[in-house]
């Protein structure tokens, strides 16, 4: 993993919490995730056309808020580190 190659001694906390924020993400934009992609061609098929901007519209701010919840349940948690220790 490239990650590994930046950071060998990172603690497991940081592992778990880019897996989360990085699955949260994906809501941000139509390409985040497959998921995305696959229910709008789906609408798309049965005539409810979504676009990129319309998609924004609603992913981007429950991105942000689901993202912004996520660190702070894990600083709450002390699961990701928000200072590095010394």
């Amino acid at each position: 993993m490239l990650f590994l190659q930046l950071w060998p001694s990172a603690p497991p906390g940081v592992f778990y919490a880019l897996a989360l924020l990085s699955s949260l993400a994906g809501n941000l934009l139509l390409t985040g995730s497959l998921t995305n992609v696959l229910i709008a061609e789906r609408a798309d098929r049965m005539g409810a056309r979504i676009t990129f901007a319309e998609h924004a519209r609603a992913g981007v701010p429950i991105a942000i808020i689901s993202i912004g919840f996520a660190v702070f349940w894990l600083a709450f948690t002390q699961t990701l580190p928000v200072l590095p220790e010394r």
